[in-house]
């Protein structure tokens, strides 16, 4: 299970991190005007991001769609066939 630290931001939002697989930190950064940001670390404790994007509140969710679509596609390809829905 993936370990998703959080953490408010007064004023601004809050704080979402987790480390990756291979080796990096991601944060997500949800503002209050529904605006999020996405910032990569180069390791799970830097401090400083070596890189980001911001995405609108649309950016955002179609970004969160795309990305739970494919998870439940990758499940289904690698379900027992006895198991997948008819």
């Amino acid at each position: 299970m993936t370990i998703i630290e959080r953490s408010a931001l007064p004023g601004i939002g809050t704080h979402y991190s987790l480390d990756t697989v291979d080796g990096r930190r991601l944060a997500v950064i949800c503002h209050a005007s529904g605006r999020r940001d996405l910032l990569f670390y180069p390791t799970p404790h830097a401090e400083v991001a070596v890189g980001g994007v911001t995405l609108t509140p649309a950016q955002a969710h179609d970004v969160a769609e795309l990305l739970h679509t494919l998870g439940v596609v990758d499940r289904l390809a690698t379900a027992d066939p006895a198991d997948r829905p008819r």
